[in-house]
C-alpha cells in the first residue's frame, strides 16, 4: 500500500527489495495494487469503475454476503492468475493486455477494469509476473516430487484465507458504502469513510501501524500509515467539537458494524436500494468499456495536496 503511493521513481530500491522479498514470496506484487490510486481519484471513488468499493451501505444481506464470500475464492484465483493465465497471456500481445486489464489487480469489485498507462513499465511487470508464475508452479512441483507432503498446499490456502479474512474484516468498516455510483466530493469521500479509535490491544492488533484511520487516509493520502495515529490524536485534540471529522470517528470495530447493519436494514425498508442503481452503473460502463478506448494515466494530482480546512473543520 504505502509503495503504490510513493511518487514515480521514489524509492526504487525498497520498491525492488520488497517486490523481491515479499511480493512475490506472497504473491502480492505491487504493480496489481497500482489500481488503488483509482480509489483516491475524485472523479472515480465509490463509483462502477472504483476497484476498492462496492455499495454494500445501501445493498442488501445478500451484497454482503457475496463480499465475504470472496474470502473463500480470491486465493484460487490468485493460483489461477498466476500458474495458467500468466503463460498463457505471453502467446499474443491482446492476452496480455486483456490479463493486465481484467486480472492484474486486487479489487473486491470484480467489474473494474484496470487503465494500462502508456508509460507503464510492461517490462518490470512482465519479469514479476513470470517469478510469480515460478514461485506458485514450485509450489506443485514439491509436492508431485515427494520434496514436501501435499498437505502443506491446503494449509497455505487455508493461511491464504485467514490472512484475505482479516484485510476484508478492514475493509468492512473502511467506508460507509453510501454511494449509488455518481462521482463524490472530497467532503463526501470523507463523509463516506470511516476512522476507529478502539482500544490499544484489539484493535491495534486487528488494525496495526494506524490502518484503523482509514478516512484520515483518505483526506492525507500521503501521510504514511504509520503516523496516522498521531496525526489524528492532534486533530481529535483542536478541532471543535461539532466537526464533520468527528461523526466518522466510531469508538469501535462494532460500532461501525452496527452501523453497517443499520443502513442495510433503512436500504432494504426503502423498497429501492440504491445498490441497485450502482450496479445499473457497472453494467452501463461495461457496455461503454467494449468500444474503443485511450488508455489513461492514473495519477493523484488531486489527492496528494491539502484539501480544504472546511473538510476537517
Amino acid at each position: 500500500h504505502e509503495i503504490v503511493h510513493f511518487r514515480r521513481g521514489e524509492m526504487r530500491a525498497f520498491r525492488f527489495v520488497w517486490n523481491m522479498a515479499a511480493g512475490v514470496v506472497m504473491l502480492i506484487p505491487s504493480f496489481l495494487y497500482e489500481s488503488h490510486l483509482v480509489h483516491h481519484n475524485t472523479h472515480h471513488y465509490g463509483t462502477a469503475n472504483d476497484g476498492e468499493y462496492l455499495p454494500l451501505g445501501v445493498g442488501r444481506w445478500r451484497n454482503l454476503l457475496g463480499f465475504l464470500l470472496q474470502i473463500l475464492l480470491l486465493p484460487g484465483f490468485v493460483v489461477f492468475r498466476f500458474l495458467i493465465l500468466t503463460p498463457i497471456s505471453f502467446l499474443h500481445p491482446k492476452l496480455r493486455r486483456w490479463v493486465l486489464e481484467r486480472a492484474s489487480s486486487f479489487v473486491i469489485n470484480f467489474g473494474h477494469r484496470r487503465e494500462i498507462p502508456e508509460n507503464a513499465p510492461l517490462k518490470a511487470w512482465a519479469v514479476i509476473d513470470v517469478l510469480c508464475f515460478l514461485r506458485v508452479a514450485l509450489m506443485f512441483t514439491l509436492v508431485a516430487i515427494g520434496a514436501t507432503h501435499w498437505t502443506r498446499l491446503p494449509q497455505m490456502y487455508l493461511l491464504a484465507m485467514f490472512t484475505l479474512g482479516m484485510n476484508h474484516l478492514r475493509t468492512l468498516v473502511a467506508h460507509r458504502y453510501m454511494s449509488h455510483g455518481e462521482p463524490m466530493t472530497h467532503a463526501d469521500q470523507l463523509s463516506d469513510s470511516v476512522n476507529i479509535e478502539g482500544n490499544w490491544l484489539t484493535t491495534e492488533l486487528v488494525f496495526p501501524l494506524g490502518l484503523r484511520y482509514h478516512a484520515l487516509h483518505h483526506l492525507f493520502p500521503s501521510i504514511p500509515y504509520h503516523n496516522l495515529g498521531r496525526a489524528h490524536r492532534r486533530l481529535m485534540q483542536h478541532l471543535p467539537a461539532d466537526s464533520p471529522y468527528r461523526e466518522i470517528t466510531y469508538p469501535s470495530f462494532f460500532a461501525a458494524v452496527s452501523d453497517l447493519a443499520k443502513n442495510i436494514r433503512m436500504a432494504i425498508a426503502s423498497g429501492r436500494p440504491g445498490a441497485d442503481e450502482w450496479y445499473n452503473r457497472r453494467r452501463e460502463l461495461a457496455r461503454a468499456e467494449a468500444a474503443p478506448h485511450v488508455p489513461e494515466s492514473n495519477n493523484e494530482d488531486d489527492d496528494e495536496g491539502s484539501p480544504s480546512p472546511s473538510l476537517v473543520a
